[in-house]
């Protein structure tokens, strides 16, 4: 049992004495447990105790006090502490070292995705499979008419299944562009941005899936046989595993306008058509509701910058779009 933990210089009272300055987050192994399965001197551990779902992971909680252990338990891929506590590094800069140490969490994020897009379809296909076989009162007085013909349950279910498919469409391309089997350009901070949002994407989504097709499902929706109650504590744990679903979207918006105030945003061309039975035309207006959302949030932010003017492109001194 040997933990990863991370490790900032100025907090650690092992290297403090030998390693000084602040030079960002930096993991070590640490040696929890002996070999015949004790706890080592200075190791607290506890579990965390049942939760609301998802009791298989086994959750817990570590103190280490005054625990030492060599440098050469650094994980120095890009990092590394010499004999006599002098630091090297190839990644230049405190939040750079920060960003390649977080990367990890980008495979996190992505799975956490991925159960709950899986969550979400585990939902939609049982309340569909439900919902074909399940008869009730139609035109003709009997019970011959499947619930799924009628508008108030369709209207419920048909939005999330369109949504979860889309969302599916899109994690499957951060999935490609993560793993580089796209040939499209490197773009890490792309990739860690579409990561970060697709997460919480993913995690609302199921929230909803499993709240609506409970509730669409009847009393067959609260009996434990049927899932749909794991489905919306699934949800729940998504929500906030690898980082809270506000404050991701909050690092995503930040991300964007930062790009954009450098000019490396670029906003896909649009086809120019306005056939709305063309793809393309769809397509073209939702860049051009992102564009508009994007814009009107950086002319906002500018103009409230405490009378600090940021030149972002495409926005005019009052932080107004250019019109083009």
């Amino acid at each position: 049992p040997i933990p990863c933990v991370p490790w900032q210089s100025q907090t650690s009272g092992q290297y403090q004495r030998r390693v000084h300055g602040h030079y960002g987050l930096h993991t070590f192994l640490v040696r929890m447990r002996t070999k015949d399965m004790r706890k080592c001197p200075g190791v607290k551990i506890e579990d965390m105790g049942l939760k609301m779902g998802c009791n298989g992971v086994d959750n817990g909680k570590i103190w280490f006090d005054n625990v030492e252990i060599p440098r050469e338990n650094l994980l120095n891929r890009y990092s590394n502490v010499e004999k006599g506590g002098k630091f090297t590094s190839e990644v230049k800069g405190i939040r750079a070292r920060f960003v390649k140490v977080a990367d990890s969490l980008l495979s996190g994020r992505i799975c956490i995705a991925s159960m709950c897009s899986g969550t979400s379809k585990c939902a939609i296909t049982s309340l569909l499979r439900f919902a074909a076989t399940r008869l009730t009162v139609g035109p003709t007085g009997e019970s011959d008419t499947a619930i799924l013909e009628y508008q108030l349950f369709q209207n419920a279910l048909m939005p999330l299944l369109a949504r979860t498919l889309a969302i599916n469409f899109g994690l499957n391309y951060v999935k490609d562009r993560y793993a580089g089997v796209l040939n499209v350009p490197k773009d890490d901070m792309e990739v860690l941005i579409m990561a970060t949002v697709i997460k919480p994407m993913s995690s609302f989504n199921a929230n909803e899936c499993g709240n609506v097709c409970r509730e669409r499902a009847g009393g067959q929706g609260y009996l434990s046989v049927n899932r749909l109650g794991e489905c919306i504590t699934f949800g729940h744990a998504g929500m906030t595993a690898e980082g809270d679903n506000r404050v991701l979207f909050q690092k995503v918006a930040k991300e964007l306008l930062a790009r954009l105030r450098k000019g490396k945003h670029r906003f896909p061309r649009s086809s120019g058509s306005q056939d709305l039975t063309d793809t393309s035309a769809v397509y073209g207006y939702l860049v051009k509701r992102e564009k508009g959302v994007m814009m009107g949030l950086a002319g906002r932010m500018q103009s409230k910058n405490e009378g600090r003017q940021i030149a972002l492109p495409g926005l005019d001194e009052g932080g107004s779009p250019r019109p083009r």
